[in-house]
């Protein structure tokens, strides 16, 4: 066992072709041949995220689900009950009446039907719907059929569950319909009905939801016929309106009749006029121009009275003019989007809420817009009356001036005219006005609608809401998505070394090993556990008396994963020189706690078995840990040497495991780094390399202190530990930079505490155990 290694024979090389390679130089292991590691398929590496974070996953999947499945169980079910009416663009003509209402051609199709849906939904119509049905006294929430169900039980069960149940809005069964104002069961009743125009046709579903379903097709069924009555009670207010306005112009109309005729039979028995020509005189002519004039003023000027009275009779909004202004369609458009809008946000905030309040300001802007153009409307047609009013004065005014022209020239003549004329006209409106007062007196009786109830609701048998299929798979989606992002995030911000192929690429230096986390050792219950530290030992390197340390695995399980891992490093550092394998190899890290120590002792132990005579040297005189690993006393060792106080032959202790000595810190000084970096430490590795075939030296870490600095330009080289779990890339890249800087020769990283059981290696490795944990070995 004592006999040099082959590894340590000088291997004789060709003469290179080339310019001569340095001697120390090291070993390009990241050649193709050396380091070739196939990149990860990316879909593979999602899957290895998928399997690290798999319990993240799982535990917000189920979680969604949870909550998905509690808003289920927690919602009161609503029924939604829907029925159908065709609306006919153009009203029924049972006699060729004209009504006082406008007729819808005039205002356009795409119009006339966007004014049906909002008034389907106006609140003049729903509350007629909430009169009709008594909504009022029987309230139109609690029309509910109260249920129970497992949540009912388990409020009582548990009473500290009370307040879980105010939180989720659980619907509490001792409240009872109360008699409220019209006003706020509109306000209840405008969200829970739906209006759905079906694309492409005359048709509209009218849709209700309550927790009732039995009250849900009744009030669909309702609000239809209410709809269907509303548009005849409209045309018949107006008819009723008009005819009541054209009886009041007949009375007066009569009665001017009466005295024009009057007035022209007394006219022609004092002048003696039997008949005058109409031609006879130039004069008349126009006299006759301005009579027809006034008599064209003063009918439009009724006409346009009877609609200033229908303003005052009936709704501004009803009004013909009014109906056709697209400005008011659009805005009834508008107010009812806002009003909706405002109902939604008024169902879900209290009053001052900010949303809420811009919501408010908003309908209310809309409302009061369109007030304005209503009134703006009807000021218009008051102003017309005005207009007309005043045109009628103004042409009976000239017409007076040229009657008194004319009785200059033709008086009796101009007179008998003038008075025929008169009883003409008046006779004329008189009967118009007569005709007309029939013709709506007969449409008054006409109760006729273009719309009709094609389909009654029927009472639904399943409740619309909650959707429970659609909300759990929304719900488990939800909690997917989110822990995939979450899990990708993690994965993101995880700035730490985890493959070989991340070191060679970021660091560009050699990658000669990975060491399993220790934690992962005798743990049962993974996958692997066993197989990192199996438990049958089949040669003991150390008496077990001796092995109580945790982290000096190789003395406990010489055949497991973990071992092979420092044979693994060992192999790498025995090639990692062109001339030869270092004799002196300094392990340190870029913090502390990565495991360079473990690392170092261990790689110090698998030299020792092949073999070679090994010197392991505590140079850590900050925190040493070595004699603890090996259970032997810190007494005086590698600073009484380096303060010349002890010659170094009395520092060397000797290990349990064979061909291994030890040099211990000692006691820790005030100057560390003046003593590592001294001549008497350049002498005492210059003296272990010429006795000992291996000196592995555990340095402290570089980032903190310089200690390592200094003794990596005295070592052959560099070993830089890793922790793949805790230290960023930054760090690890400043630490090689300062040996670099240093001049010294960092022979390869170690990448450390490497999770064999979840991580992207567990896959690389699987045969790797079950070669290494079979049962029975293969017989040759």
């Amino acid at each position: 066992m004592n006999e040099p290694s082959p590894y340590f024979i000088k291997r004789a090389r060709q003469a290179p072709q080339g310019p001569q390679a340095p001697e120390d130089e090291p070993i390009a292991l990241d050649q193709p041949w050396a380091d070739y590691e196939e990149d990860e398929p990316l879909l593979k590496g999602y899957w290895h995220i998928l399997l690290k974070h798999r319990w993240l996953i799982l535990s917000c999947s189920i979680s969604a689900l949870a909550i998905g499945l509690i808003y289920v169980l927690t919602r009161t079910p609503l029924y939604t009950a829907q029925s159908t009416v065709l609306i006919e663009y153009k009203p029924p003509q049972i006699l060729n009446i004209q009504g006082a209402m406008a007729d819808p051609l005039t205002t356009g199709e795409s119009s006339f039907y966007k004014t049906q849906y909002e008034t389907l939904k106006s609140r003049s119509l729903s509350a007629r719907v909430v009169s009709s049905e008594g909504l009022t006294r029987s309230g139109l929430v609690g029309g509910a059929a109260e249920k129970t169900d497992f949540l009912e039980s388990l409020w009582s069960a548990a009473p500290w569950l009370k307040d879980l149940k105010d939180l989720l809005g659980a619907p509490s069964k001792n409240a009872g319909p109360q008699a409220v104002g019209a006003n706020d069961v509109v306000d209840v009743y405008l969200p829970l009905l739906k209006i759905e125009p079906v694309r492409g046709t005359s048709l509209v579903n009218i849709g209700f939801t309550t927790a009732d379903p039995g009250l849900s097709a009744r009030l669909a069924n309702a609000h239809a016929n209410a709809y269907v009555g509303f548009g005849i009670d409209l045309r018949l207010r107006a008819n009723e309106g008009a005819l009541h306005f054209l009886e009041g112009r007949l009375v007066e109309l009569k009665d001017r009749v009466e005295k024009s005729e009057a007035a022209l039979n007394a006219y022609r028995r004092d002048r003696g006029i039997i008949s005058l020509s109409d031609k006879e005189n130039i004069v008349v002519d126009r006299l006759a121009d301005l009579n027809r004039r006034l008599t064209e003023a003063e009918v439009e000027r009724i006409s346009i009275e009877a609609q200033v009275r229908l303003i005052r009779s009936v709704e501004p909004q009803s009004l013909p003019e009014v109906l056709k202004s697209a400005l008011v369609i659009s805005l009834k458009t508008q107010l009812a989007h806002a009003e909706g809008e405002y109902l939604k946000l008024a169902a879900e905030f209290k009053p001052g809420y900010p949303l809420l309040d811009k919501a408010k300001v908003q309908l209310d802007n809309f409302r009061r817009r369109l007030e304005q153009e209503v009134r703006s409307q009807v000021r218009a047609m008051e102003s017309a009356y005005v207009a007309a009013s005043s045109k009628e004065r103004e042409l009976r005014a000239r017409m007076e001036a040229q009657k008194k022209a004319t009785l200059n020239l033709k008086d009796s003549a101009v007179g008998y005219a003038i008075l025929d004329r008169e009883v003409n006209t008046n006779r004329q409106l008189y009967d118009a006005v007569l005709h007309r007062m029939k013709e709506m007196g007969v449409a008054a009786e006409v109760r006729s609608s273009n719309v009709t109830v094609v389909e009654n609701a029927m009472v639904p048998k399943a409740p619309s809401y909650p959707r429970t299929a659609h909300n759990l798979a929304l719900s488990l989606l939800f909690g997917l998505l989110g822990s995939l992002g979450i899990a990708f995030v993690l994965e993101h911000l995880d700035d730490t070394f985890k493959t070989g192929d991340e070191i060679r690429r970021h660091l560009h230096l050699p990658y000669i090993g990975m060491v399993p986390d220790f934690s992962q050792l005798h743990q049962d219950k993974t996958p692997y556990g066993g197989k990192l530290a199996p438990q049958a030992e089949p040669r003991a390197v150390m008496p077990p008396a001796s092995t109580n340390g945790k982290e000096l695995v190789l003395a406990h399980h010489p055949l497991s994963a973990l071992t092979e891992s420092y044979r693994t490093i060992r192999t790498a550092l025995l090639l990692s020189l062109a001339d030869g394998p270092p004799k002196t190899i300094v392990f340190t890290s870029a913090t502390q706690k990565e495991g360079k120590t473990a690392t170092a002792v261990n790689t110090a132990v698998v030299y020792a078995q092949m073999g070679l005579r090994v010197m392991l040297v505590d140079a850590d005189l900050r925190r040493p840990r070595l004699h603890t690993i090996l259970k032997i006393d810190n007494t005086a060792g590698l600073s009484e040497i380096l303060a010349g106080q002890m010659e170094p032959q009395r520092g060397i202790k000797k290990t349990p495991v064979d061909n291994l000595s030890f040099i211990n810190s000692g006691a820790l000084p005030p100057n560390p780094t003046e003593l590592l970096g001294s001549r008497t430490m350049s002498k005492l590795l210059a003296a272990l390399k010429e006795e000992y075939d291996c000196v592995v030296i555990d340095s402290a870490p570089v980032l903190p202190v310089s200690d390592a600095i200094a003794l990596s330009v005295m070592a052959d080289g560099v070993v830089m530990v890793v922790d793949s779990r805790n230290t960023p890339k930054q760090m690890v890249r400043e630490a090689c930079s300062r040996l670099s800087v240093s001049g010294a020769k960092i022979l390869g990283t170690v990448l450390n505490k490497v999770d064999f059981v979840n991580g992207r290696y567990s896959y690389r490795y699987s045969p790797y155990y079950s070669y290494y944990h079979s049962d029975s070995p293969e017989k040759s």
